[in-house]
This record gives C-alpha cells, sequence and structure tokens, in this order.
C-alpha cells in the first residue's frame, strides 16, 4: 500500500527563477528500483538506447561509447554523436533553439565552470563571407565590459561546426518573464534601467546590437539583468533571409532596418529598445499581426501606439516610450545613454502599481522547449504496457509550463516506421525527440531511453534502467525527471512506493487503451481492467484518477449512472495527490459531463494549474471560457492546447473563437482559417459546413466521416452532412433531429440542440428552432456567445421567450466565470 502523495514541487534551472529544495537521495527513497551499473554502450541500438544504468541525481551523461573530441565527424550526425566538444566542453542540457543555432548548457573542464554554448546554424555560415564576418563581430562584442552585458568566452571549431561559449546565467528570459502580459511598473523601470546600461555600454565601444528582443534580455535568478547576442543577431537581417529567418525579428526592427537602409546607427537599438519597454508595460508588442512582414511594414505606415490607451502608465514613461518609437531615428534618443538619463529621471514607482491583467501561469509559455515521446518499443507481450508506461512518462513532463509535450495521439499519427526518430521530430515540429523501448531481463524490467536534438541529432542524454515490476511507475518518474532534466528543467515527482506488479500491468494496459480511443469500444474494457488494479492497489492515485476519467467519459457517452463513482474516485485521488493535475481533471469532466459547469470549470482550473501541459484539460477549459463570454482568455488556453497538440480537435473551438472575435469574415477567409489551424479532413469540412450556413451559404461536404464512429454518431455525422451540404429539411430530416438529441448525456444533448436550432433557422423555421434552443437551455447550456453572437439566431433576438432564455444562459456564464476566478485565486 502506499503513503499519499505529495504535491508535485516543479523548479525550472533555467526558465524560472526558484529551485526545488526538496532534492533527496533517490535509492533512499526508492529501494524497490534495483537500480546497478554493468556497462553498456551510449551508441544504441534497437533494444539498449543508452549507457550503463544508474539513479538520478546529477544528470546522467553517455560515457563509454561517447565520440571523442578529436573526431571530426559533425555534430548533426545519427549515432555516436559527441558530448565532448573540442575536448574541452561537455554538454549538460539543451536550453534553448533559435534562428542562429542551438544553446546548450555545457561544463568547461578546462576551467571548472559552467558556460552556456551556442553551436551556430551551418546554414547562415554557407552565406559567402558570413564566417569572417561572424568572427570579426564577436571581437567586437569582446570589448563590450558591462555587469549588464554577457560576457563572450570563446570562439571555436568542432569538425563543420562553428560554436561559442558566453558567460551561464541561471535564471529565464524577459521573454519567459512576460509571456504576453505587463509586468509592474516598478519592475518595468528596474529591469530597463539594467538593460539599457548594458546597451549604453556597447555604445560606448562602438558596438550595436542590431537585434535587441525579449529573448536576448536576461533576468537572472540573483537578479542580475544582461545583454547577451552582440555580435551575431545581426546576421538575420541578411538580405537574402527568408520569411523564417525574418520571424522573430520584425516585431523590434527600427523602421531605417526595414527599409534595407545602408545607415544603421544606435537610434536603431534605441527603437528596438522602445519596443520592449513598450511590450513591458502593455503586455503586448506595439505593432501586432499574424504576417512578420505586414508587422515590420506597419511601422512605416502608422504612428506609435500610446502604451496609455492600454493601461495606466505614467505620462513621463508613455512619452519616453512614444519617443523611442520615432518613425524618423533623428526624433529618437540619439543613443542607449540618452535613454538611461532619461529613464533615471522617472520617479520610482510602488511595488503595488497596478500589473493590468495577471500573467497566467496555467499555460505552457511561448518560450517552452518542445519535446516528443515516441511510444515505447517492446515485444507483442509488452506492447500495452510500453504503451501505457509512455503515457504516464508524458504525464509527468506535463506537470511543467517549461516544456510542451506533444501527446501520444499526436506523435503516433506522425509515427512511421520508415522513418528516423529525428524526421517524426521534424514533422512534429519539435526540438527534441525522445525514443526508447521496454523489455524483460530475467526477472526485471528494462528501460532505455535517449534524448537526441532534431535540428543537429545531438544526443543529448542516454541511460537505461532495471527495476522490478513492482517499481515499475516508479520508473517511469524517474525517466521522465531525466528527460527535463536533459532540457535543463526539474521536476520534482511525488514519490511513489512499490505498486503491485498485476495491477501495474493492468493499470498501464487500460491506459493504453484508453489513449487509443475514448468510445465504448475502448472505455469497458479498460474499466475492466482498472476495477481489477484498483482492488490490487486501491490507494494507487493514479489508477483512482484513470478509473474515474474513465467512468465520466463512459458517462458523456451514456452510461449516467457513472458519474457519481466519477466524482467520488475524483476526490478520493484529489485527497491522495493533491498536486497532480489528472485526478483534478477527472472531476471536471464528471461534473462538466453531468450538467454542473460551474463546478467543472472550478475543477478544470486546478487541473492546469498543476498540470499545463493536460492537452484535454487546457481545451476543455478554454471552450467553457470560449462559450462564457470570456473570448480573449478561452482563446489563449484554446491556443496552449493547439501548441501542445497542433492536430488536435481544440482547434475546431478555437476557429469558432477566432470567427467570433472577427478574425474571418469571407468564406475564403472562413475556410483559411478552419485549415491554417485544423488541416484537412471531415472535421474541418463539417465546420466551414457550419460557419458557411451561418453566412447564409450552404456547401457540399465531400469528406465521409470516420468510419470507426459508433452507430449513433454515425448516424447523426450522415445527418448533419446532408443538412449542411443543401441547407433543406424534410419530414425524415424532422424526425431524425427528435432521435439524436435523444441522448442522456446534458452537454451533448444541448451541444446537438444548438446545431439543429442553426440548422432550422436556415430552412426557415424560427418555431421549431426556439424549441430546440429551449432543449438546450433545459439540458444545462452555457453557451452565452452562441446565444448572443450567432448570426443565424438574429430573427429570435428581441422575441420575448428567448430573451428570457437568453437571460438563464447569461446567469450561467457570469456563475461560470466567477467560480473560475475564485479557483484561479485559490490554487
Amino acid at each position: 500500500m502506499t503513503s499519499p502523495r505529495r504535491p508535485a514541487c516543479v523548479c525550472y534551472r533555467v526558465r524560472d527563477r526558484h529551485c526545488c529544495s526538496r532534492t533527496m537521495s533517490f535509492v533512499a527513497l526508492r529501494p524497490h528500483l534495483a537500480l546497478r551499473y554493468d556497462g553498456g554502450p551510449a551508441v544504441p541500438n534497437d533494444d539498449d538506447l543508452g549507457s550503463a544504468p544508474t539513479g538520478v541525481g546529477p544528470t546522467p551523461q553517455p560515457s563509454d561509447g561517447s565520440v571523442s573530441s578529436r573526431d571530426s565527424r559533425p555534430l548533426g550526425q545519427d549515432g555516436g554523436t559527441p558530448s565532448l566538444i573540442a575536448d574541452r566542453y561537455e554538454v549538460l542540457g539543451l536550453l534553448g533553439m533559435g534562428g542562429m543555432g542551438r544553446v546548450y548548457r555545457a561544463h568547461d573542464r578546462s576551467l571548472d565552470e559552467i558556460v552556456a554554448l551556442k553551436i551556430l546554424r551551418r546554414e547562415l555560415l554557407d552565406l559567402p563571407g558570413v564566417l569572417e564576418r561572424f568572427r570579426q563581430e564577436v571581437k567586437l562584442a569582446r570589448r563590450v565590459t558591462s555587469t549588464h552585458v554577457v560576457r563572450t568566452f570563446d570562439l571555436g571549431q568542432h569538425g563543420d561546426d562553428h560554436f561559442l561559449t558566453m558567460e551561464y546565467l541561471e535564471g529565464c528570459s524577459l521573454a519567459h518573464l512576460l509571456d504576453g502580459a505587463p509586468l509592474a511598473i516598478s519592475e518595468v523601470l528596474r529591469i530597463a534601467r539594467a538593460a539599457c546600461a548594458g546597451v549604453a555600454a556597447a555604445h560606448l565601444a562602438g558596438v550595436l546590437h542590431r537585434d535587441l528582443k525579449p529573448d536576448n534580455v536576461l533576468v537572472a535568478a540573483t537578479g542580475r539583468i544582461a545583454i547577451t547576442d552582440f555580435g551575431i543577431a545581426h546576421l538575420n537581417t541578411n538580405p537574402t533571409a527568408t520569411a523564417d529567418r525574418f520571424a522573430g525579428t520584425p516585431a523590434y526592427m527600427a523602421p531605417e532596418q526595414v527599409e534595407g537602409s545602408a545607415v544603421i546607427g544606435p537610434a536603431a537599438d534605441v527603437y528596438a529598445f522602445g519596443a520592449m519597454l513598450f511590450e513591458m508595460v502593455a503586455g503586448r508588442r506595439p505593432f501586432v499581426g499574424s504576417d512578420p512582414f505586414a508587422v515590420a511594414l506597419a511601422r512605416l505606415r502608422e504612428a506609435p501606439p500610446d502604451p496609455r490607451t492600454l493601461r495606466a502608465v505614467p505620462d513621463v514613461l508613455a512619452e519616453l516610450v512614444i519617443r523611442c518609437l520615432a518613425r524618423d531615428p533623428a526624433a529618437r534618443y540619439a543613443d542607449a545613454g540618452a535613454v538611461g538619463r532619461a529613464l533615471a529621471n522617472i520617479e520610482e514607482q510602488p511595488a503595488a502599481t497596478s500589473m493590468g491583467r495577471p500573467r497566467s501561469r496555467d499555460i505552457p509559455t511561448k518560450t517552452s522547449r518542445t519535446v516528443a515521446l515516441l511510444p515505447l518499443r517492446a515485444v507483442p507481450d509488452l506492447a500495452e504496457i510500453a504503451e501505457g508506461l509512455s503515457e504516464e512518462i508524458v504525464d509527468t513532463l506535463s506537470m511543467t509550463r517549461a516544456l510542451r509535450v506533444r501527446p501520444l495521439a499526436a506523435v503516433r499519427r506522425a509515427n512511421r516506421p520508415d522513418l528516423e526518430p529525428r524526421e517524426i521530430g521534424k514533422t512534429l515540429g519539435v526540438d527534441v525527440i525522445v525514443d526508447g523501448s521496454l523489455r524483460r531481463v530475467g526477472d526485471t524490467v528494462r528501460i532505455s531511453a535517449r534524448v537526441t536534438g532534431v535540428a543537429d541529432g545531438f544526443q543529448l542524454w542516454a541511460n537505461r534502467f532495471d527495476t522490478g515490476p513492482e517499481g515499475l511507475l516508479a520508473a517511469g518518474d524517474v525517466v521522465a525527471r531525466a528527460i527535463a532534466r536533459a532540457l535543463t528543467v526539474e521536476i520534482d515527482v511525488p514519490m511513489r512506493g512499490p505498486t503491485d506488479p498485476r495491477a501495474t500491468e493492468l493499470y498501464l494496459e487500460a491506459k493504453a487503451k484508453l489513449r487509443l480511443g475514448w468510445n465504448f469500444g475502448q472505455v469497458f474494457p479498460a474499466i475492466d481492467q482498472l476495477e481489477q488494479a484498483i482492488r490490487l492497489a486501491p490507494d494507487e492515485p493514479s489508477i483512482i484518477a484513470t478509473l474515474a476519467l474513465a467512468f465520466a467519459r463512459a458517462a458523456h457517452y451514456g452510461a449516467m449512472e457513472l458519474i457519481p463513482r466519477a466524482r467520488k474516485l475524483a476526490e478520493l485521488a484529489i485527497e491522495l495527490a493533491p498536486g497532480a493535475g489528472e485526478p483534478w481533471l477527472a472531476l471536471g469532466l464528471a461534473e462538466l459531463y453531468s450538467g454542473a459547469i460551474a463546478a467543472g470549470a472550478r475543477a478544470l482550473v486546478h487541473a492546469v494549474a498543476r498540470a499545463p501541459g493536460l492537452v484535454l484539460a487546457q481545451a476543455a477549459l478554454g471552450g467553457l471560457l470560449t462559450e462564457a463570454g470570456a473570448l480573449d482568455d478561452g482563446i489563449t488556453h484554446l491556443e496552449g492546447a493547439l501548441a501542445l497538440d497542433p492536430a488536435g480537435p481544440q482547434g475546431y473551438d478555437l476557429v469558432r473563437g477566432r470567427v467570433y472575435a472577427g478574425h474571418a469574415k469571407t468564406s475564403d477567409q472562413i475556410a483559411k482559417l478552419v485549415h491554417d489551424t485544423c488541416g484537412m479532413g471531415f472535421y474541418s469540412e463539417f465546420t466551414i459546413g457550419r460557419l458557411r450556413l451561418w453566412r447564409g451559404e450552404t456547401r457540399p461536404i465531400l469528406e465521409a466521416p470516420p468510419p470507426d464512429l459508433p452507430g449513433d454518431l454515425m448516424e447523426y455525422a450522415v445527418f448533419i452532412i446532408r443538412a449542411y451540404s443543401t441547407g433543406r429539411l424534410d419530414d425524415a430530416d424532422r424526425e431524425t433531429m427528435r432521435k439524436v438529441v435523444n441522448v442522456t448525456s446534458p452537454r451533448l444533448r444541448a451541444a446537438r440542440s444548438q446545431f439543429i436550432a442553426e440548422l432550422l433557422m436556415f430552412a426557415g423555421d424560427p418555431p421549431a428552432a426556439l424549441e430546440y434552443v429551449e432543449l438546450g437551455v433545459g439540458a444545462g447550456l452555457q453557451d452565452y456567445l452562441w446565444i448572443e453572437r450567432c448570426p443565424l439566431l438574429e430573427p429570435l433576438r428581441g422575441t420575448a421567450r428567448f430573451d428570457e432564455l437568453a437571460a438563464i444562459v447569461r446567469e450561467r456564464a457570469t456563475t461560470v466565470l466567477a467560480a473560475v476566478e475564485a479557483a484561479r485565486q485559490a490554487s
């Protein structure tokens, strides 16, 4: 029997500014994991992906078979890529990826110091004269001496790859600190004065930065502010640069840089500094848009915005920002020194100065590193256990905002046996790919895994772990923590004791079934296994939470009698593991599917606060907020879910939110928005058909629904296809409508009532449409945005009965938003 699991403590070695204080001896806490050192290859084969087994203390490093520093093979070569560069720098983990290259945390063996090591992209070095210019610029950068400038140490070469080493600061970037929200004015002034001092030191030394942006301002855990990337960022402004290289720079480029002026002076850095200052104050960039070229060109046509239109800002600070952003270089401050003197004259602001809207801490950041775990390979009799353990590892990695972890469902869609892991990683658009295997070795189970950089093939970490069957779940946590460390992120996973071996197998097999699909075909066999598992391990919160999720999902598809059991189990799992996200997700879905929308929203807030990478929780909360009228907030969560799983169904809710927000108005714009957000396929055509119906248009849907839809859903899909394609309803259709809304799930009944009400309005039958609106409201409909903005409902607005129904939905939406706010305050 396991002891209650403590809340997870997550610390980010690089990205956030606190450190976990609960580091404890791995072996002492987990004696049921028989980890031992017996040697092994660092260059993985199909089964042994890693070096020798080890406990988790310092990040394990591939050892025996690493390529020596004298090996001139390029870092991008698969297999045996070196962990030691130039016979001096030992790579410890990935810090970040950018347009210029990859940045690693490394140990300088000669000086016994930690440094930041940047390996440059070869495509840039292939441009004529770039390498020599790069060397000259690094020399210039070393002339800048200031505590507010990151020092450049060494410029070197390993094979065909060129690198530089820089001072390593533990902390985060200003981009991470901002993350789409403003800072307190007192914090703005503190950071701005220090950053400006660094730029001023460069200007005094005759050095221009040319690419100032929040990513290049580091905020150390000690409070120190330092500018980085002097002398190399300007390569991104090469006139032959592609749109991809251009991305990221336009938001901070001075107008003269956009125009390609031959004369670029300190005023260009002043402009970029002003753009950063605007973002710190206002929580958004001065010029925004989805097209980087359009964003860059906007500053040539439009006056700089006044930050006072977005929040309360001291006049003197707002006027300083506007002057920095002047279109004419001569109208700006002459250099950073002048800006610094102006900043020094601004009176200190009290720390309690309003920060505007609170920053969200429950969504993975835009600067988070992206990772995908390929399902662990295994022989057939271990296949489901390997799938379930892969899900466990992904769930653990999802506990931190510092990583964006692709769900296994998304990985499976891209996972082809003819592709190498790196190729799959490129398809998924991730920074690193994790692959591994699970197999039996005598009486033990061996987990092997490795972490590889997608861009360069660099092996960041590889290892294997042997454990008895009773320690398999705890071993999965260890692997997850080691993967995170390879990405310089610390996750302090709550301790797990030994779990009954048979319960572990049943649980992992059931989890694999559930994640492959949530219809009745997968849910009930999984429920049977989970109920067996829980009898063997009645206090294991992961098993309890997963059974609660399975009960909730079964209820959504008709077995409503399971809701009380789902709720009770979720509450027990929360009691046992209050810091885990999945128990709260289970409770949220149980409440949501039962019609208790506000209670469901409250639980979902707790779920994403504890596990920001839970896609289902992010998507469900985003959908509820959008429906309740909190459009910006809802879209933020839906975008967060889509960033985690770009091919997930949350894209359709996001499209609807963006249409409500006016992002697409014509039929062509709607189709492009759907295809850009969700790709092609039946559900995309379904969504386009619905949104065009809102515009009074029909559109043939030529895509067939998925063949594995359950019978009632298939009947509903066929009916909708015909109705969206023709816009006509006959008596048989009306009979089908009555049948498809006759479901036990209140939320499903409310949603289908909305679709049918729209069809009836399009067909010219407002009285019948009103009946279905009333049916939806009776089932618990809280989609106030639909009531308020769906164009097809316009003829009903202003009628007595519709307005009564709208008032009920408005009150529900208000209750949901109040519940969300209260939960955020509590969490």
